[in-house]
Formats: C-alpha cells, sequence, structure tokens
C-alpha cells in the first residue's frame, strides 16, 4: 500500500510549523491521506497553513500522520517532478519515501489539533492589526506554490483569513493583542495539561 505525497507542497506548508519542543505535537506537517486527496497542516497556534489537493492517482494507503518539520526542511525534491510514493513499515512507526525523495522518517507521535475549528467560515470585516513577519510567512509560501499572493480577509479579534485564489489552499493568523488576549486565542489548540500551566502563568503575572 502506498499515498502519493507532494514533497514541494509539503515543505511549503512546513513553513507554518512549530519550532517550540513543548509543543512537539506541532513540530511538524500534518498529512491526512485520503483515496483521492491529500491534505497538509501545519500552524505554531498563530499561524496555520492548510493545502488539501486531488491525488492523480487512488491511494492505497490511507491515514493520518505528523511529518517532523526538521526532515522534510531537508528534503530536495526534484524540479520537475514534486511526488514521492510514501509507504510505511509493519508496525507503522516509519514512514518511507521513494520517488522525487527517497529516505525515511518516524512520524512525530502526537495528536494534531482540530484544525478546521480554527478555520473561519465567514469573516466580519473588522480592521485588525497584524504582525508583518507573520504575514511574510504567507507571502514565501504562495512563491513557493507559484501561485497568488495572498488576500487578507480582516476579522476582528478572530483569526484573519488569506486567500490564495487556489481551491483548496487557505491561511489562517492570529491579530496582534494584548498578551492576555493573545494567550486566549490559542487555547483551543492547547492540550489540557498546557492549558493549566498558561491559566498558572497568567495568574502569577496578575499577582506580581
Amino acid at each position: 500500500m502506498q499515498a502519493q505525497i507532494d514533497i514541494a507542497t509539503l515543505k511549503a506548508v512546513n513553513l507554518a510549523a512549530s519550532n517550540e519542543e513543548t509543543r512537539y505535537y506541532l513540530k511538524g506537517v500534518f498529512v491526512q491521506v485520503r483515496a483521492h486527496t491529500v491534505t497538509y497542516v501545519a500552524t505554531d497556534g498563530h499561524r496555520l497553513l492548510h493545502a488539501k489537493q486531488d491525488s492523480s492517482e487512488e491511494n492505497t494507503l490511507c491515514g493520518d500522520w505528523i511529518i517532523p518539520r526538521d526532515w522534510i526542511k531537508a528534503q530536495k525534491p526534484g524540479k520537475y517532478e514534486t511526488c514521492a510514493s510514501m509507504t510505511v513499515n509493519a508496525d507503522n512507526t516509519l514512514l518511507q519515501f521513494t520517488g522525487t525523495i527517497t529516505g525515511m522518517t518516524a512520524h512525530v507521535d502526537g495528536k494534531f489539533p482540530d484544525y478546521a475549528r480554527v478555520i473561519p467560515v465567514e469573516c466580519s470585516g473588522e480592521l485588525a492589526q497584524y504582525d508583518g513577519m507573520q504575514l511574510g510567512v504567507f507571502e514565501k509560501f504562495a512563491k513557493l506554490m507559484s501561485i497568488s499572493a495572498p488576500t487578507l480577509h480582516h476579522n476582528g479579534a478572530g483569526p484573519g483569513v488569506l486567500a490564495f485564489g487556489a481551491q483548496g489552499i487557505v491561511g489562517v493568523v492570529m491579530p496582534v493583542r494584548h498578551r492576555d488576549a493573545q494567550y486566549a486565542s490559542v487555547l483551543e489548540l492547547l492540550t489540557p495539561a498546557e492549558l493549566s500551566e498558561v491559566n498558572a502563568a497568567m495568574s502569577l503575572e496578575k499577582a506580581a
């Protein structure tokens, strides 16, 4: 059984992955393989990139995996052929790739957040302020994917949406706000243990 993975898309979406060791399950690209589509998602809690693509042939290997950020960065796909066939070993611990790249990696053993809850269905249009460095990530993504530069849809205190004019591709970015509100903006991406740590830290800051 195998799945067709577009390594160029994998590397582009990887721009949004976290580099924090404490949130290891965000240190990579979540790949969701279905029979006729592959979805790539990465987030660090402040920005998110999502790309869903049709497969050129049926995927006989279906499932969900988090492919490590650092491994992805090291890969160099061919200029004209960017797809690789992905298989897994017998105990589902190693992902093996052949095609435009050849190699293997262990996938991240963790649960990726429910990203669909983070992507707004509609935006209010209320103006907000955004971090220029965060927006630069989406510009770079568009260049890597050879698609139009994104259009930012403001959403007030909620997450803004970046539209790239390409089906299945969307970005999400949190607005710049004061520190307590910024904490609140990413709570839905935290595990219960992390949420407890954040609440405790905020209580200590307010008491100081």
